[in-house]
């Protein structure tokens, strides 16, 4: 009779070990299920930089073209700059909300205002 008693508690503990793994399995599975359905709200990657934006405005033909608006004031058209994507910075949309306004990482562009032409084609502007 011995072996019938730890035959009894063997197949306790395995029908115990087997439910605990497939409620865990089955936890796994919808923290999977959830992760899929919310995975552009879960993950969602921004690049503070320049680089890979195709929302490009056309140059004016001259200069001094206002462009639209910025923060209340006018985007004036001044020259056209060739800069490396990763040296522009998001500084924010015009006020449309149709382009992204760039600062230059470069010291001696800091303070001024850039809009994408083309890639890593520029034109800096003016507020006024």
């Amino acid at each position: 009779m011995p072996d019938a008693a730890k035959n009894a508690l063997s197949l306790r503990w395995a029908g115990g070990l087997g439910a605990a793994l497939i409620g865990g399995f089955a936890i796994v599975a919808a923290f999977t299920c959830y992760d899929h359905l919310h995975r552009p709200e879960l993950e969602t990657v921004t690049e503070p930089t320049a680089v890979g934006d195709s929302d490009f405005i056309q140059p004016p033909a001259g200069r001094d073209a206002v462009l639209g608006r910025f923060q209340g004031k006018k985007l004036v058209a001044s020259q056209r700059i060739k800069a490396r994507d990763t040296r522009m910075r998001k500084a924010g949309m015009d006020d449309g909300g149709k382009f992204y306004v760039y600062r230059s990482s470069e010291p001696n562009d800091r303070d001024a205002l850039f809009l994408k032409v083309a890639p890593e084609d520029y034109l800096r502007i003016d507020l006024r």
